[in-house]
């Protein structure tokens, strides 16, 4: 029963966490009731995930050069540039 629950109330906390995510005052209002309610705010975190409830990945790694970026990495990064200065000319 409690996996059914999950898994029918999942794509709705997903598209209200999206529709959160845009609307910075109703955000900040959820924000501050879940807060007085650590739990409900674990588990939805948990059901829905935490990408989804941030909006973005938790945790990305910096890259500080180019040189650190792998050879694949490398040539996406030059081609961007690449089509970044052709589109301000």
């Amino acid at each position: 029963m409690r996996k059914a629950f999950k898994r029918f109330a999942r794509p709705g906390l997903a598209r209200m966490a999206a529709f959160l995510r845009n609307q910075p005052a109703v955000k900040q209002s959820v924000a501050d009731t879940l807060r007085r309610y650590p739990k409900l705010r674990s588990q939805l975190i948990r059901i829905v995930g935490a990408e989804a409830a941030l909006g973005a990945a938790t945790s990305l790694a910096t890259v500080t050069s180019v040189n650190q970026l792998t050879a694949r990495g490398r040539a996406v990064y030059h081609d961007l540039m690449r089509s970044k200065s052709a589109n301000r000319k």
